[in-house]
């Protein structure tokens, strides 16, 4: 099991963190809606990608796994072909999701660990963004990764934790932890 997330994840974690508090300060009563979240975390991503990746998103399973069914993939790292190669060679394979309850987590993590036993060379990532609010499950009462061996009966590891707190918050470190927004890492193994 690998060790380290590349750098470009590393800071589109950090980066989608800081953009949900900067839309907070516009929308303070409103949370943000999945698809923003995944569209900022794209942008991010491509930015940050090394010259010989490509991002392509909303990619359906089909056209890489044996899933037969219309379910696509938030995000699929891939290296870039020239004009003359065809085909689709994942390296990642991520889906984003808001929230951390085991019910909105478990297709993906099903999925995901069905596409890493079908080829355990492609890296795969679920990516849990809380708004305002600790995922508990994920994350230590000091705002680290929790260790764990296993999400929802799967083979999972959280891999990094980013975290943003408003900097009008700066009085009470454990309220400020309870409110942060957070973007977890997690990298399913099968």
């Amino acid at each position: 099991m690998s060790e380290n997330i590349p750098q470009w994840m590393s800071t589109a974690l950090q980066g989608i963190t800081a953009w949900i508090d900067y839309k907070r300060c516009f929308y303070s009563n409103s949370k943000i809606l999945e698809l923003p979240l995944v569209c900022a975390m794209s942008d991010i991503v491509a930015a940050r990608l090394p010259n010989d990746m490509e991002l392509r998103c909303e990619v359906p399973y089909k056209l890489f796994s044996k899933v037969k069914d219309s379910t696509r993939a938030d995000m699929v790292i891939c290296k870039k072909k020239t004009s003359n190669e065809d085909g689709l060679d994942p390296i990642f394979v991520i889906e984003v999701k808001r929230g951390d309850e085991a019910c909105v987590l478990r297709k993906d993590l099903t999925r995901l660990a069905r596409l890493k036993r079908e080829n355990p060379s492609i890296r795969v990532f679920e990516i849990v963004i809380k708004e305002h609010e600790m995922p508990n499950n994920l994350v230590s009462e000091s705002g680290v990764a929790q260790s764990i061996d296993e999400l929802h009966g799967f083979n999972a590891k959280v891999m990094r934790v980013c975290k943003t707190i408003h900097t009008s918050r700066f009085n009470d470190n454990r309220k400020n932890l309870e409110t942060a927004n957070y973007a977890c890492a997690i990298e399913i193994f099968g």
